[in-house]
């Protein structure tokens, strides 16, 4: 069933448009309106990497496990950085890993 599993390609582009606005909103942010931002779309950054790798987006409580098991994503530790990091590197975190997954987004393979 998983196997068969496919993201729309509406669900993809509202995703991607999701975090595209965050970005845009991100680049004229102050520091403590920016932190928000990210904290506030993190889980859309995750339902956004299930897309990426065709994967229907897991009960709240399994999202953080399954994220490191996905394989198309950056390589390194970004979950760990971006989830309990200091604001700086929250920040640069979540936008490097958004910006690679818009573009991820744009591959649709539907």
């Amino acid at each position: 069933m998983l196997a068969s599993y496919r993201v729309s390609p509406r669900e993809r582009q509202a995703l991607r448009h999701w975090l595209l606005t965050t970005l845009g909103k991100l680049r004229g942010a102050a520091p403590d309106h920016a932190l928000l931002l990210v904290h506030t779309t993190t889980w859309k950054l995750a339902e956004a990497l299930c897309a990426v790798n065709g994967r229907p987006v897991p009960a709240s409580t399994l999202m953080w496990e399954l994220l490191p098991g996905l394989p198309h994503q950056l390589p390194g530790s970004w979950l760990e950085a971006l989830l309990s990091g200091e604001a700086g590197v929250r920040l640069s975190t979540f936008v490097g890993v958004a910006r690679w997954t818009v573009e991820a987004l744009g591959d649709d393979p539907g």
